[in-house]
């Protein structure tokens, strides 16, 4: 039984040496008679040969109790046609299926776009705010490159900043960028002023998310609505809101009018109540913006007694 087994096993050591040294040669041989890049398909050839002739070789002789061995393929070694097989079993990943986008926030105005507005408007719709990028919308806009008739003037500009910045915090994004108005205008929504002017004050805001989100702003009747999209497989909702506002009563501040007569009054301008507005998104406050009580103006005329002398 030990003689069997040397003997089988040297066996097999032979057979080794012997495909080792007929595949160098053939190969050897293979790159004599022609370059290497026109001589893969008989090197193959070659290959299959020997590899059909060192498994006869080390094929033992069937008994009754020995299994069957693989024999090499036909038209391909049983090395070469079990990697190819392989290969073709590992298929890539199917392509993943196109995004379906759905309304995450909508934020519509109050007041009418002009001319130069729907053209900045018409330039927004489809904007991505992309995945982990930084937006700027001055920046944006010198990208654009729009004629001297198309630039919209700061209140129009505003306007549209403050849209933006409004669906911005409540889609919880982060923000760079913002300057208010002295006073709020009545086209902003309390909370959301943002005053932008071409080469002066810039709106920024930064997506931390994994996912990009598009914007489509349309007109009503004139009156802009921005909707921004987001991924429908996307698991994250929008912010929860709550705009505080706190007012400060206007004073008066009394003036002489030497136009009016002795006791007599009039209003010069009308004063403007205060405001503190505080922003808090998902419990955590976004920003806090103050507007500063201007007094009403009121004009009375002086008795002839009290006027200066000259």
């Amino acid at each position: 039984m030990r003689a069997r087994r040397r003997s089988g096993a040297s066996r097999r050591t032979k057979v080794v040496l012997l495909g080792t040294v007929l595949t160098a040669a053939a190969c050897a041989g293979l790159y004599a008679e022609k370059p290497w890049n026109n001589g893969w398909s008989s090197l193959t050839e070659r290959w299959n040969e020997l590899t059909i002739a060192v498994a006869a070789a080390a094929e033992p002789s069937a008994s009754p109790n020995s299994s069957p061995s693989p024999s090499p393929a036909k038209n391909g070694s049983f090395f070469s046609s079990n990697v190819i097989q392989n290969v073709s079993n590992e298929r890539p990943a199917a392509a993943a299926a196109q995004v379906s986008w759905v309304q995450a926030v909508q934020v519509k105005g109050a007041f009418k776009l002009e001319a130069r507005g729907k053209v900045l408007a018409d330039k927004l719709n489809q904007v991505e705010w992309k995945a982990a990028k930084r937006f700027a919308l001055l920046e944006w806009m010198k990208s654009l490159q729009l004629q001297p008739a198309d630039q919209p003037d700061a209140d129009t500009l505003s306007y549209l900043a403050s849209l933006l910045y409004e669906a911005a915090v409540r889609l919880n994004l982060q923000i760079g960028d913002r300057s208010l108005h002295l006073q709020l205008p009545a086209y902003v929504s309390p909370g959301f002023d943002v005053y932008a002017a071409t080469g002066a004050s810039e709106l920024s805001l930064y997506n931390p998310r994994e996912f990009g989100l598009k914007l489509q702003l349309t007109t009503d009747n004139d009156v802009p609505v921005l909707t921004v999209l987001a991924p429908e497989q996307a698991s994250w909702k929008p912010a929860a809101v709550i705009v505080k506002q706190t007012t400060y009563a206007a004073e008066q501040a009394d003036v002489v009018d030497r136009t009016l007569p002795d006791g007599g009054a009039a209003p010069r301008s009308d004063g403007r109540d205060g405001l503190l507005v505080e922003v808090i998104a998902d419990g955590k406050p976004v920003s806090r913006d103050f507007y500063l009580p201007v007094p009403a103006i009121v004009g009375h005329g002086q008795s002839p007694e009290k006027q200066p002398t000259k």
